[in-house]
């Protein structure tokens, strides 16, 4: 499986030493939802579609319902999921407000990580390598945000057979 990537050049910065340099970043594929998800898993087990989103569903209304309680929800081979907030510091205990100086709330997410080879790998992303975008498109087109060959695709997964990118599985 490979992470596809594109190059991208900095435009003007506040930060002159990245004036001008090239950085790899990610080509996103398109989006896959819920209904995808659950055909791929009943793919790979007897449970049918219907019954993956249900869960599914269920699931992230369980996961929401544990964080708003104050919980670490870990998810093994995903991360853990806790909550999070912002807040303005003030000079004493006395002088906090939390309805003036919390922020916002947030949901923190911390992915799953072991130790390969002396490295820490991320569980999602063990396996992957990366692609250069441009090697996957005929020579005389262009990357759209700096690369000088390939093409950005749109980004969508229709499979109209002319794009690559929108043939890849």
């Amino acid at each position: 499986m490979a992470i596809i990537y594109r190059l991208w050049q900095q435009p003007n910065s506040k930060l002159p030493l990245t004036y001008g340099k090239w950085y790899a970043r990610p080509q996103m594929m398109g989006t896959v939802g819920i209904d995808q998800l659950a055909a791929l898993i009943e793919e790979k087990c007897t449970v049918h579609s219907a019954d993956v989103v249900a869960v599914l569903k269920s699931f992230t209304g369980v996961i929401k319902q544990q964080i708003q309680l104050g919980y670490r929800v870990e998810l093994p081979g995903l991360g853990t999921f806790k909550p999070g907030l912002v807040s303005k510091g003030v000079a004493s205990k006395d002088d906090f407000d939390a309805a003036k100086h919390i922020k916002r709330l947030k949901v923190m997410y911390m992915p799953e990580k072991t130790k390969d080879n002396g490295r820490f790998v991320y569980e999602l992303l063990r396996g992957a390598h990366v692609q250069d975008l441009a090697s996957l498109l005929p020579k005389d087109t262009t990357v759209s945000g700096g690369s000088s060959s390939g093409s950005s695709g749109s980004g969508n997964n229709g499979g109209s057979g002319t794009d690559p990118i929108e043939d890849r599985p």
